[in-house]
């Protein structure tokens, strides 16, 4: 049994999405990605904590960061001008 709960994971994705603001088939990819590769971590670590999720994902904060700072420049300045 996971400590985690799935609504830890859901609020952890939630949060996620309402950084990144999921408008386009690559965010919607990258979610998806995410999540998968969350279900695989949890499978592999049926005792992880919250702890050791964010050890090895980051904390939705970094997790936003990272994606953000992947878009190059032109990608950047639609996401911004589509989020104001």
């Amino acid at each position: 049994m996971n400590n985690i709960k799935k609504a830890d994971i859901d609020n952890y994705i939630r949060a996620i999405v309402r950084g990144v603001n999921i408008r386009t088939k690559k965010e919607t990819l990258f979610l998806i990605s995410l999540r998968e590769d969350i279900n695989n971590f949890l499978s592999d670590n049926p005792d992880a904590t919250m702890n050791d999720l964010y050890e090895q994902f980051g904390t939705s904060e970094e997790v936003i960061d990272v994606y953000l700072s992947s878009l190059d420049g032109p990608e950047l300045q639609q996401k911004l001008s589509n989020d104001i």
